[in-house]
């Protein structure tokens, strides 16, 4: 799924909804330190999420200066999230 994202979002690096996706990616890890930063005993996840930052950050400052292919770039800051996520998010331990 998140490959398929990255196809259809990449395919034309000055697309309004490129544009639109990346400030959305903004947005969320934004959300997503400032949580961790006022959940208590979050450190873990805080650092993850600062981590995800700058490696998000500095992909995205890589393809826009040499002009990468941005469908790479973003299936690997999608995976960095998934990765971030599978860390951080406690696993219920009932099945629903």
């Amino acid at each position: 799924m998140s490959l398929q994202l990255a196809d259809a979002l990449g395919a034309d690096a000055q697309s309004t909804e490129l544009s639109f996706a990346r400030e959305m990616l903004d947005d969320w890890m934004a959300d997503e330190a400032r949580n961790a930063a006022m959940q208590e005993g979050a450190c873990k996840r805080l650092a993850s999420a600062n981590e995800l930052w700058d490696k998000a950050h500095a992909l995205l400052a890589e393809a826009d200066s040499i002009n990468l292919d941005m469908k790479q770039t973003l299936a690997a800051i999608f995976d960095a999230i998934r990765k971030h996520v599978s860390l951080t998010v406690p696993v219920s331990a009932e099945p629903r």
